[in-house]
């Protein structure tokens, strides 16, 4: 399966944004088995670049993200929605 980082230009569509959310969730759980079998520093990312793992830190990256780019259209496409997505994974 593509990472959500390999997917995330090719999202134009329901279709593209659901196997994009799709991804992203298998990432998330990949990052999870990984974790239990080899945990990282807490100083860095979490296995897959996880740098939220908690919900709380998702959505707090997420806003700060869309707030600190101001990179959300008017209209928003599936990719906005995408990419939103992804940067709570990453963004700190």
């Amino acid at each position: 399966m593509q990472t959500p980082e390999e997917i995330i230009n090719s999202v134009n569509s329901r279709e593209t944004f659901l196997k994009f959310l799709e991804s992203l969730v298998a990432d998330r759980y990949a990052s999870i088995k990984q974790e239990k079998l080899s945990p990282s520093s807490p100083y860095g990312p979490a296995a897959n670049g996880w740098e939220n793992i908690s919900l709380e830190r998702f959505l707090e990256a997420m806003n700060a993200w869309a707030t600190d780019t101001q990179s959300l259209e008017e209209e928003p496409q599936w990719r906005g929605f995408a990419q939103l997505l992804l940067e709570g994974k990453v963004y700190e």
